[in-house]
């Protein structure tokens, strides 16, 4: 029985595909032909001749043969563009399997997944005529890619009827995504960055990116979840590597950064890195900026910084003995730290070689740094240890001296203005960031102050009488504040009663009966 709904189906898709402008050409020269206009003159010579059922259904009979062979005639372009295309992209190795699929298509032509399905594929295959483009070995491997699909499908023509819609599917949209990587279109490498980024002299890395944009034109899977994912979305995945390789690149400021030596380093390095199989990949390209170059940047500015100080600085002998001698062998740390740069070459090292040295050196200027802060908090804790102890004790005790010697004042006006320096002095180390510039630029003045205030003291203990008075104190308390008399102690009598009598010190009695 005819089904006349497929019939309708078929004529409608003949007249759209007959207006359709790129085969209008084919399909007039095929219809010209003599055979085929001889079709209408004997269809209807025979529907005059009719006379009974059987002339009627041998007409019928006829007239569906000549509609099949003018809707395949008519629609035959497109499904042979289809099959050339397939057997351009399989190498022509299939042309017996595509010779069964022609036919077949042919007779699936008027199902709309199928006519449409081939008519979106072979408006979208030119995505893969890319030939001279930055990224044209990656297209060559979707190419392939295409090539397996074609080919694993066509090798089992019993599966088509079953297979043929997810084909078809697959190939629309692979080339459908595959169109929208407006990448693959790049001719230049330069169109791969961004106004902004150009702004921030990303090309400084060309070289880099080069390199980053070679190592991803492979569809290989490099870990367990492409091998999980179609070609296609491995090679979005190779895009977007890129593009955020470029992002992390342009977020450095290496490429603007004044020290050539240390953008040697990193090009040396970074160059090193990306010979690996992973080092081109964004996360482990994120990882080595973030940790490895950060700590050997790190390491760079400290030496940096140490050698730039420029310090030219000696030993006195009146520093010796302040502060238990310890700033003699800073300095002569400093001498020796300072008569190699290792910064000075150092681009001439391999890779690993610039890093080691780099970290071996950095060390040894931290433990040095820390060295100077230890010795500058030991100069402060000096400094106030005297501010201290002027304040609390050897003032008030000249005060109460002045009291029976008046000519005391003077001097201890003086020793206070040195105390005022004194803490001048103290605040000025405190806040100093680099204690070797403060030794070569203020410590002599500051020292001086220092060893005044304990000339001064002593010269005013002698002007009042009382230096043998308070030698003798201090032997009998032994460093103590509080201390007992004895027998003998009185013999030292006069001496005691003049401590009294200037109020140096006191005297309780304990009844012992």
């Amino acid at each position: 029985m005819t089904n006349m709904d497929e019939i309708q189906e078929k004529f409608r898709i003949a007249l759209e595909q007959k207006q359709k402008g790129k085969y209008i050409s084919a399909i007039k020269t095929e219809l010209s032909k003599a055979d085929r206009q001889n079709w209408k003159i004997t269809l209807e010579k025979q529907l005059k001749n009719i006379k009974n059922s059987d002339d009627f259904e041998a007409y019928k009979k006829n007239l569906e043969k000549v509609f099949d062979e003018l809707y395949e005639i008519i629609t035959a372009p497109g499904v042979d563009d289809f099959i050339n295309w397939i057997n351009e992209l399989t190498g022509n190795r299939h042309e017996k399997d595509t010779k069964i699929l022609h036919k077949y298509l042919v007779g699936k032509f008027s199902e709309e997944p199928v006519s449409k399905g081939i008519e979106n594929i072979l408006a979208l295959r030119g995505a893969l005529n890319i030939k001279e483009f930055i990224f044209k070995e990656l297209v060559s491997e979707i190419k392939k890619n295409f090539k397996k699909v074609c080919t694993e499908f066509l090798e089992k023509p019993s599966e088509f009827e079953n297979k043929l819609d997810d084909f078809l599917t697959q190939l629309e949209d692979d080339l459908s995504t595959l169109s929208e990587m407006e990448e693959l279109k790049i001719v230049k490498q330069q169109e791969l960055y961004n106004k902004f980024q150009l702004e921030n002299n990303i090309k400084w890395f060309e070289k880099i990116i080069s390199s980053i944009v070679e190592k991803s034109q492979t569809l290989k899977p490099l870990d367990e979840s492409e091998k999980r994912i179609g070609f296609i979305s491995i090679a979005k995945r190779r895009l977007e590597n890129i593009r955020n390789c470029i992002n992390i690149l342009d977020k450095t400021e290496i490429a603007n950064n004044s020290d050539e030596v240390l953008q040697n380093i990193f090009y040396i390095l970074i160059e090193d890195f990306i010979k690996g199989d992973d080092g081109w990949k964004e996360n482990n390209l994120e990882d080595f900026i973030d940790n490895q170059w950060s700590e050997i940047e790190e390491n760079y500015t400290v030496i940096k910084d140490f050698f730039n100080k420029g310090i030219n600085i000696k030993n006195k002998e009146e520093w010796d003995m302040f502060v238990n001698g310890r700033i003699k062998p800073i300095l002569i740390e400093y001498m020796t730290l300072t008569k190699s740069n290792t910064l000075k070459g150092i681009i001439a090292y391999k890779p690993k070689g610039i890093k080691d040295a780099l970290s071996k050196e950095s060390k040894l200027v931290n433990e040095f740094n820390e060295k100077c802060e230890s010795l500058k908090s030991d100069i402060v804790n000096e400094f106030d240890k005297i501010l201290t102890e002027y304040h609390e004790k050897n003032i008030p005790l000249l005060k109460n001296l002045a009291r029976s010697y008046p000519e005391l004042k003077s001097q201890i006006d003086t020793i206070q203005e040195h105390l005022t320096g004194l803490k001048y002095a103290k605040k000025s180390i405190d806040n100093s960031s680099d204690v070797l510039k403060y030794l070569n630029e203020y410590f002599d003045s500051d020292l001086k102050i220092y060893l005044e205030i304990s000339t001064l003291f002593k010269k005013a203990l002698h002007d009042s009488g009382m230096v043998e008075h308070l030698e003798w104190l201090d032997e009998k308390l032994n460093g103590s504040e509080t201390g007992s008399f004895s027998t003998e102690d009185f013999k030292k009598s006069e001496l005691i009663g003049e401590l009294l009598k200037n109020g140096l010190i006191k005297i309780n009695i304990e009844k012992t009966f």
